[in-house]
């Protein structure tokens, strides 16, 4: 049966049609848009390499952020302790009478306090070492960023070769599976390697929803650090390192002791301002004084002076509670500097043994290629599927302990780095 159908349908038909998969489409989008909505934070240019990911999360994440507002505040306070105090206008004023004798007396003064003794100078020093002690918050907060950023960087990176490496054996097995499901009988062996190999592919799969697992917890913290999506970032994720030769002593130039620094600044600054304290605050100004009795008028002029006398204390206790501060921010300063120099030569160690570790190891392409050729074997019936499965695990075991390691040693390096103080000159 032929049925006949107008042209002005049939366009109509296709119209809709179009219609329909265009909408369909821009739904799509919109939902995969929703993983990365671009404008409703800070975002940073598409990165051309690792380096500019590190830079862009150094800039950009909210705990950087955070800690440049809060340096900015401090700022402010440096300049609120530099003002000049303002004068103060006093006027005094009564009148009435005396007999029939009308009588009026005032008295205007301007005074300026006067701080002696360096206590605005104390103020601003103590204001600056606050200033300090902010920027060097700032500054271990950033290394610390870069540190972690660089971490995920590269374990983003091992995922993505984790990734790749189950995608495959997930179709090495599924190959497997369909080769004995085709055939028209099994052996007894062929059952047992088929239900081996089905359960080898159920704990694969499960391993790979880890891996995706982990990677959205990834990404989700560059989108948070830089704006960019994993599929902006993937392309330029970080290959091999390249592990440097590090010196065996160096300076401690780290943020942590910046911050002792600035604690031993402070006290100091805190022990002028006490000291400052014990002398009193002078308001010093001309005076005018305005007499009026009956149809006399007279006008005086003079200098007034104002302070508080020291009769019960001089700030003894002030002073002697900031000396001990400093004596206290003097030894905390050097603790750190012993501290961290324990700590640097103690993560050295630990570097080098990772490494000749690390050089005594498999590597990833070879580790794989094994794994090629013993799915390859096992699809070919050569070798049992439980040995070739085995011999999957054992190659995962030591895949995943190399890049732990990897990562250790890692961190390591830019703990390092950040210990000599030179972690923002350095590169991936």
């Amino acid at each position: 049966m032929i049925f006949l159908v107008k042209r002005p349908v049939v366009v109509a038909l296709f119209v809709g049609l179009v219609l329909t998969g265009v909408r369909a489409h821009s739904a799509n989008e919109q939902k995969e848009a929703g993983h990365h909505q671009h404008g409703t934070h800070p975002e940073c240019p598409i990165p051309q390499s690792a380096m500019d990911i590190l830079k862009c999360a150094s800039e950009n994440h909210p705990k950087i952020r955070a800690a440049q507002l809060d340096e900015q505040v401090q700022s402010g306070v440096e300049i609120r302790e530099g003002q000049i105090p303002n004068p103060s206008l006093n006027l005094e004023s009564v009148s009435g009478d005396m007999g029939n004798v009308s009588r009026k007396e005032t008295k205007i003064s301007l005074m300026q306090p006067l701080e002696i003794g360096g206590a605005r100078g104390a103020r601003i020093d103590l204001a600056k070492a606050n200033t300090f002690l902010s920027r060097a918050e700032f500054e271990e907060i950033r290394a610390n960023v870069m540190i972690e950023t660089v971490i995920n960087l590269y374990r983003l990176a091992q995922l993505k070769i984790q990734a790749e490496s189950s995608d495959r054996t997930i179709q090495a097995y599924q190959g497997s599976i369909s080769s004995l499901k085709r055939r028209a009988a099994l052996s007894p062996e062929q059952k047992v390697s088929l239900s081996v190999f089905q359960m080898a592919l159920s704990e694969t799969k499960l391993r790979r929803l880890s891996i995706t697992e982990e990677q959205r917890s990834l990404s989700h913290y560059f989108h948070m650090a830089t704006g960019n999506s994993y599929d902006e970032i993937k392309g330029v994720l970080p290959s091999q390192y390249k592990w440097p030769t590090l010196a065996e002593f160096a300076e401690i130039k780290s943020p942590t002791k910046a911050k002792a620094l600035a604690g031993q600044m402070a006290a100091e600054a805190q022990l002028s301002q006490e000291q400052a304290n014990s002398w009193p605050v002078l308001a010093i100004g001309p005076m005018v004084q305005m007499e009026e009795e009956g149809s006399e008028k007279a006008n005086l002029y003079g200098l007034q002076l104002s302070f508080p006398l020291p009769l019960f204390n001089v700030n003894g206790g002030g002073r002697k509670a900031a000396q001990l501060s400093v004596q206290r921010s003097q030894e905390l300063l050097k603790i750190t500097e012993r501290v961290e120099s324990h700590e640097r030569e103690e993560i050295l160690h630990n570097y080098e043994d990772s490494l000749k570790a690390l050089k005594e190891s498999p590597q990833f392409t070879e580790i794989d290629e094994e794994n090629r050729k013993n799915q390859k074997l096992a699809g070919s019936g050569l070798i049992p599927a439980s040995l070739a499965i085995e011999a999957q695990r054992s190659n995962a075991e030591l895949l995943k302990t190399l890049q732990e390691r990897e990562l250790r040693t890692l961190q390591a390096l830019w703990t390092i780095y950040k210990l000599d103080g030179r972690i923002m000159t350095e590169s991936l």
